[in-house]
C-alpha cells in the first residue's frame, strides 16, 4: 500500500527540492554554529566581541531565501507537464 502511494506522488518538483536543500542547510548551520566542543562558524566569523549570530539569525536568513529563489525554473532544457499539454492542444487545433 505504501509503495503504491509513494509511486503516485511522482517526481519531486523544483520547489520541493529547493525547500529540502534550504532545510538541510539550515540544520547544518544550526548544528555547526556553536557545537560546544570547538568554536563554531558563528564564533569565528561574527561573535568574537559579542553574541551577534543566534539560531534566530540563521533561520531568518534561510527564510529570506524562500523569497529570492524562484518556485519554477524557466529553462528550455526542462519540459514540464504544462508544456506537454500545450503542445497536445496545439496539435488538436490544427
Amino acid at each position: 500500500v505504501m509503495k503504491n502511494e509513494y509511486k503516485k506522488l511522482g517526481k519531486m518538483s523544483f520547489a520541493e527540492a529547493a525547500v529540502l536543500v534550504i532545510f538541510v542547510i539550515l540544520v547544518i548551520l544550526w548544528f555547526t554554529r556553536e557545537p560546544g566542543f570547538m568554536p563554531g562558524w558563528a564564533t569565528e566569523l561574527f561573535n568574537q566581541n559579542g553574541q551577534y549570530v543566534t539560531d534566530g539569525t540563521v533561520a531568518i536568513f534561510m527564510s529570506t531565501l524562500f523569497f529570492v529563489i524562484p518556485s519554477q525554473l524557466n529553462c528550455s532544457c526542462s519540459v514540464s507537464a504544462n508544456d506537454e499539454q500545450d503542445e497536445e492542444a496545439e496539435g488538436v487545433e490544427e
